[in-house]
């Protein structure tokens, strides 16, 4: 990669860098340079169903906000998006409100939990975080629970329905983020530091959490600038 095409208010412009860091949620960039992906899980390829969170008065003295699993959706595609935003804003009908409990606006996006995963220098998996592994080459720790949303555990993996039917979906895990994982095969000057790097659709499960994110962000621009310097 030597630059990006960007599209803005004035059209499309050329953007030259000597590395690009991908923190599109998509691996957009990545993709459309050619990099090897994943997407959703082995079986049916389906991500993580998305939220449509509305907030809502309760009790008519605090504000908060409803989080619930909408539906599926493929985050890559505009038309499927404009389809998701139909059917999450239906499942609001089903709510009952009066004056004490009442939605007061609903989330102007789709909560997407999940799209590609880039073939990286090295994959996360769940086995990595059920055993808490460590990495010389460490650049963030990731601690939380096995956050599966799936209505079907039957189209999930085997070692998530065990894990999950075990249950295991509350256990806190934490293990090591190595650096390669924020590092594609086959295109050179990229770094896809998002929720698009390297990892499972197992192990995106516990390692898709905002602070994780941000700090997958700080260690690709960290890493960017030695290798600009050196």
């Amino acid at each position: 990669i030597v630059g990006i095409v960007a599209d803005g208010e004035d059209g499309l412009y050329w953007l030259q860098a000597k590395i690009v860091i991908d923190c599109s949620g998509d691996a957009d960039v990545a993709a459309a340079a050619g990099a090897p992906f994943n997407f959703g899980r082995a079986g049916d390829h389906a991500p993580q169903p998305f939220s449509l969170a509305p907030g809502h008065v309760k009790n008519a003295e605090s504000v908060s906000f409803r989080n619930f699993d909408a539906g599926y959706v493929d985050p890559t595609n505009a038309k499927d998006q404009t389809r998701a935003q139909l059917e999450g804003r239906s499942h609001l009908r089903l709510d009952k409100h009066d004056e004490q409990q009442r939605m007061i606006y609903v989330s102007p996006i789709l909560g997407l939990r999940e799209s590609r995963f880039i073939d990286a220098e090295y994959v996360v998996t769940l086995d990595d975080q059920a055993k808490q592994r460590r990495f010389p080459a460490v650049v963030a720790r990731a601690k939380a629970h096995y956050d599966n949303h799936a209505f079907d555990y039957e189209n999930e993996s085997l070692e998530a329905a065990v894990f999950v039917g075990a249950g295991q979906w509350q256990t806190q895990l934490g293990h090591d983020v190595p650096y390669r994982c924020l590092v594609p095969k086959k295109v050179e000057n990229l770094l896809v530091a998002c929720r698009a790097a390297g990892m499972t659709h197992d192990a995106h499960n516990l390692l898709r959490m905002q602070r994780d994110i941000q700090a997958l962000g700080e260690a690709a621009a960290v890493a960017s600038a030695q290798a600009l310097k050196q």
